[in-house]
């Protein structure tokens, strides 16, 4: 049997991963995340202007101005001209020394206000530098650990009542995992269709098919072919992890942010998810080999395949409620059906504290219906080389005895 077996896996494998239109889905999500980095970078880029700003000051706040630290300014900061008067300001504004002025009038303490003259509107850094400035000036005569704290800002960590789940800005990109997974698992169950549609569809279309069924039994064919399609996605999904971890490092050592800096990957929620979503996976791999083996045209396949994928898609119709309250009877019920599972289950994760046993039913739910729906295909495909060039109903497939009848 493993012979034969890994023989079904290999064609499989190689019949699709050496196909031109595979390297075309493997690295045009690549291309299209570089792109992005790039189009992001260069209009950061344009939008910010390292050119002198200038400030009149008129509150005797900035007689003696302290620079920005180092820590605090980040790469190439904007330079703070003083002038006297508006009247030398306005000068060396319509001479091009100068992108802007600030103006900040007496009384700054109490009204907090200042004005900005420009001709052109100044980069996007200027008014954030300039805001450093005040605040590093401002907070001259405090405590130190006063100072330390207007001068570092704040980070709001919200914290469920329970304390078992907290939300923190720096730290989104953790907290969001889940729901990128499920994003994720669509994405490759919408590009993954196609070779789930065409699995048996082609061996019947080019009667190939004839001789496997005298070589080696059903079991052995369908769960070489679903071994083969989940080999060919895992290829595919792990060329797009690599690529995205360096695009992640790449947008770290180019964009400054407290965020990215902070990222970590919690091992126990990806472990998790992957338990998740391998049976899930397969749940629809065993519908689709089942529904490719009852049609006679791949085309049919492919309409069918999609059908039955429309319910994870519209499981997102319910995201709003899901991410209001994570543990409500709607959220616990639509994460433990086979269909809505891979994507609820992954937003309760990352929006409320989920008990392990709901966890652990969800896997079991999503196992027991893998297998089933994998015993299934090859019962259609067993009885359909008895009946072949006819269409199997389902009830037909449930109630026979693998004799055909």
């Amino acid at each position: 049997m493993g012979s034969k077996f890994w023989y079904v896996a290999k064609n499989e494998y190689r019949k699709y991963v050496f196909q031109k239109k595979f390297l075309l889905a493997v690295f045009s999500v690549p291309l299209l995340l570089i792109v992005s980095i790039g189009v992001g970078y260069i209009s950061s880029t344009m939008q910010d202007d390292n050119a002198p700003v200038g400030y009149v000051d008129m509150s005797g706040l900035l007689a003696d101005p302290i620079p920005v630290p180092e820590e605090i300014t980040g790469k190439n900061p904007v330079v703070f001209i003083s002038y006297e008067s508006n009247e030398a300001a306005d000068a060396a504004l319509e001479q091009g020394n100068i992108q802007a002025y600030y103006v900040i009038p007496p009384g700054y303490e109490t009204s907090r206000e200042v004005f900005l003259v420009y001709i052109e509107e100044p980069g996007n850094n200027a008014e954030s530098d300039f805001f450093d400035f005040l605040q590093v000036n401002v907070s001259a005569g405090l405590p130190e650990t006063v100072r330390t704290r207007v001068l570092e800002g704040f980070n709001i960590t919200v914290r469920s009542m329970d304390g078992k789940r907290e939300f923190n800005e720096s730290k989104i990109i953790s907290q969001l995992l889940p729901v990128i997974f499920g994003f994720l698992f669509t994405f490759v169950l919408t590009s993954g269709s196609g070779y789930l549609s065409n699995a048996v569809t082609e061996e019947k279309e080019n009667r190939t098919i004839e001789m496997l069924a005298t070589s080696m039994s059903a079991n052995q064919f369908i769960l070489g072919k679903v071994f083969g399609i989940v080999m060919v996605i895992f290829t595919q999904v792990a060329s797009w992890l690599l690529f995205f971890i360096a695009g992640f490092f790449g947008a770290r050592a180019m964009f400054e942010g407290d965020w990215l800096d902070s990222a970590t990957f919690d091992v126990g929620t990806i472990l998790t998810l992957v338990l998740i979503f391998i049976p899930a996976f397969l749940f629809i791999a065993g519908i689709a080999l089942t529904i490719s083996s009852t049609v006679t045209e791949s085309s049919e396949g492919q309409q069918a395949v999609g059908i039955i994928a429309m319910p994870i898609g519209f499981s997102y119709w319910f995201a709003a409620l899901i991410v209001s309250n994570p543990s409500s009877p709607l959220s616990i019920g639509l994460s433990m059906i086979p269909f809505t599972a891979p994507t609820i289950m992954p937003l309760r994760l990352a929006f409320g504290f989920v008990p392990a046993w709901q966890v652990a039913a969800c896997i079991g739910i999503l196992t027991v219906s893998a297998a089933f729906t994998i015993w299934l295909a090859a019962r259609a495909y067993e009885i359909g080389m008895m009946q072949y060039g006819k269409r199997i109903r389902l009830g037909q497939l449930l109630r026979s005895n693998g004799n055909g009848k």
